[in-house]
């Protein structure tokens, strides 16, 4: 009777297959034949290679393995040298100033309609427009998609201003039509009913983020009450599958961002007086979302105060690829970043109350895990606390959980975010200048590469690896230190770029040139 290491080596294979990648490695220490066997299999190696770099597969691959994890290699050298294989201009005769960049997909407004492009590949380096949606029945403020819910998502200015401030569309992304899954094709946002009249045909700054079955719109300093000189913030959401789901926050010091954490969890980022991280949960669908943690920023000097703390003010690319079926958009990627998580990166102004123009920005980042943790870590440290009490003390969590950097006085947000790497443009002169070359420098998070002996996916030294370094100084203007708990990789480019500001997906960076008034004036596509 043959044994389990005694079956042929191809069923021997494909039992193992059947393992996580953290199970094949223990599988791999138990005797030599198993590792004889994992190492002489592409199939499995993937599967350790995916693990390793925090890839996941997509379904739909026809690719031989042996060709996906040499691609997958091949481009994990290209980011760990910070080395493009290939780039192209986007094809743009006109540039909106309403864009968004998600899963690989970039889409602009301009002219009455909305063109949407997939980006290239190495392997597939063809661009075009891959289709096009007229809007010309509206006057669009802002939109957002989701590939996963062949979601488009399109804000107008309201058909009845005496009503409400804003139309909300709810689309098929493939074909533009009112979409089958929705509650209500249109809906109503900032209505009458639920602010002050005098806030009606107000256009504020709005942001619209989506994530499953939810999306939302922040209306920064959008709305002012009467008698009140201050304009206050509002945060709709919606559950668009729903008829009668929806809800609005009002933040009377500001809310200065929101993005969603998970499919039941979102966040907001709180101003002044009380500048903190508010975290609500869903829950109930009969009621609104309930607050499940408040955790403070670190407490500032006599004299100072947050001006702004931002998620990002570029567009974030989506980690999602599940794609219904009949879509007219097939993506060339196998693999895309896991979304078990990520790392998220927050932007901070500190103003000086005497001296306004005395501003400091810096950055900090945190694993998205930590933050849908903070809960259970803080009611092990203070079992007792309420949740709708002040913030947890910057002390008690920001130290041990963050990592922060300055960014001097520059007052442009240059960074972005996929997966567990940041990317960013370096000014490396006073002042800023549009017709600057930047160089580029990645921070890659990503656990598996923290170590000192780490070596790429071409057996070559990763860049720099900078540790975790908690401190106890203070560093002018905050009152109390700040994180410098998590690790990194660093690498910076050789070449330097046209750039002022940097989005990034799972397989290209998008250089985005803007003129004197902030006026986008081209887009270039490296790949990797």
């Amino acid at each position: 009777m043959k044994t389990f290491l005694g079956l042929p080596v191809e069923l021997l294979c494909h039992v193992l297959g059947e393992l996580e990648a953290l199970d094949l490695l223990a599988a791999r220490k138990t005797c030599q034949v198993l590792k004889q066997t994992i190492d002489n299999s592409e199939a499995l190696k993937y599967i350790l290679d995916m693990q390793y770099y925090q890839m996941v597969p997509v379904p739909w691959s026809k690719l031989p393995v042996a060709a996906r994890r040499k691609q997958l290699r091949q481009r994990e050298a290209a980011w760990q040298k910070l080395k493009h294989r290939a780039s192209c201009k986007l094809p743009l005769d006109t540039l909106g100033a309403v864009y968004e960049f998600v899963g690989g997909i970039y889409a602009d407004y301009s002219g009455g309609k909305i063109r949407f492009f997939q980006l290239p590949t190495v392997e597939k380096p063809e661009i075009d427009v891959a289709w096009t949606h007229s809007t010309s029945e509206w006057n669009l403020v802002e939109f957002t998609f989701a590939l996963a819910q062949d979601l488009l998502i399109i804000v107008a200015e309201s058909s009845d201003l005496d009503h409400h401030a804003y139309d909300v569309h709810i689309r098929s992304l493939s074909t533009n039509e009112p979409h089958p899954m929705a509650g209500r094709t249109t809906l109503q946002a900032l209505r009458k009913d639920t602010v002050a009249p005098a806030a009606l045909g107000l256009v504020g700054l709005v942001e619209v983020r989506t994530h499953g079955d939810y999306f939302g719109l922040l209306f920064r300093d959008a709305v002012v009450q009467p008698g009140n000189d201050v304009p206050e913030t509002y945060l709709q959401v919606w559950n668009w599958k729903k008829k009668h789901y929806e809800f609005l926050m009002q933040f009377e010091w500001g809310a200065n961002d929101f993005l969603f954490l998970s499919d039941d969890t979102f966040l907001v980022l709180n101003g002044d007086p009380e500048a903190h991280l508010g975290l609500y949960s869903f829950g109930d669908l009969s009621n609104q979302p309930r607050i499940i943690g408040r955790y403070a920023l670190p407490e500032l000097m006599d004299d100072w105060y947050y001006s702004y703390t931002f998620a990002s003010l570029n567009p974030s690319p989506s980690n999602t690829v599940h794609l219904p079926n009949g879509v007219p958009y097939g993506f060339p990627q196998d693999f895309y970043p896991s979304t078990e998580d990520q790392i998220l990166m927050f932007y901070v102004e500190v103003s000086r109350e005497s001296n306004e123009p005395d501003a400091h920005t810096l950055t900090f980042v945190i694993y998205r895990s930590t933050l849908l943790n903070l809960k259970q870590i803080m009611n092990d440290i203070r079992p007792k606390r309420s949740v709708t009490a002040k913030p947890v003390p910057w002390s008690l969590w920001g130290p041990k959980y963050t990592r922060w950097f300055s960014e001097g006085h520059n007052m442009n947000w240059q960074h972005s975010t996929c997966g567990y790497r940041t990317i960013e443009t370096i000014n490396e002169n006073l002042g800023f200048s549009p017709a600057t070359l930047r160089r580029l420098k990645i921070k890659d998070f990503n656990p598996n590469l923290l170590h000192e002996g780490s070596t790429g996916s071409d057996g070559c030294r990763l860049g720099r690896l900078v540790p975790s370094a908690p401190t106890t100084t203070l560093r002018r203007p905050f009152a109390e230190p700040l994180g410098s708990a998590l690790a990194y990789r660093e690498v910076i480019s050789e070449e330097k770029f046209e750039a002022t500001d940097v989005m990034m997906g799972a397989s290209t960076v998008l250089l985005c040139h803007r003129g004197n008034a902030a006026d986008l004036l081209g887009v270039d596509i490296l790949m990797f």
